[in-house]
């Protein structure tokens, strides 16, 4: 199944799939403005030329943040997070990715620190009262 990289065109595919997904959905504007930019770049992978995951980054110099990563509910368990991700960190080479993540988010966790991911902070009730922000960080061996 390819991995593209996303454009305007797949606003609406986006918006439908982060549906699925615990987090703050972004609105089609807010979609359409990150893909405006020169810094956050969004890849999706396709099966059937249906979008079924997506994975958006945001990039400045070596440093890269994880600002979404999400699989159609029918896809999950089945690798292609993985291959997004894989996808990603050789798209940008020696780049150290952070993420924040809910600490209530199970799935998110156990499959960042699956990919080698490291908790190095937290910020409290970030996400709400009794809801704090797990910040994970994931530096690429330096060549």
């Amino acid at each position: 199944m390819p991995i593209h990289t996303l454009n305007k065109n797949h606003i609406s595919e986006i918006v439908m799939l982060q549906q699925q997904t615990p987090s703050r959905n972004w609105s089609p504007s807010e979609t359409e403005d990150m893909l405006s930019t020169n810094w956050v770049k969004g890849f999706g992978v396709f099966h059937d030329d249906v979008l079924i995951g997506i994975f958006f980054v945001k990039t400045i110099a070596q440093e890269a943040e994880i600002l979404e990563l999400a699989i159609n509910q029918n896809y999950r368990k089945k690798g292609f997070a993985q291959r997004l991700w894989q996808h990603v960190k050789e798209h940008f080479p020696n780049t150290d990715f952070f993420l924040e993540v809910s600490e209530h988010n199970t799935p998110a966790i156990k499959f960042y620190q699956k990919m080698g991911f490291k908790q190095i902070h937290s910020r409290k009730n970030y996400y709400g009262p009794g809801d704090d922000a797990l910040i994970y960080t994931i530096r690429p061996d330096r060549k």
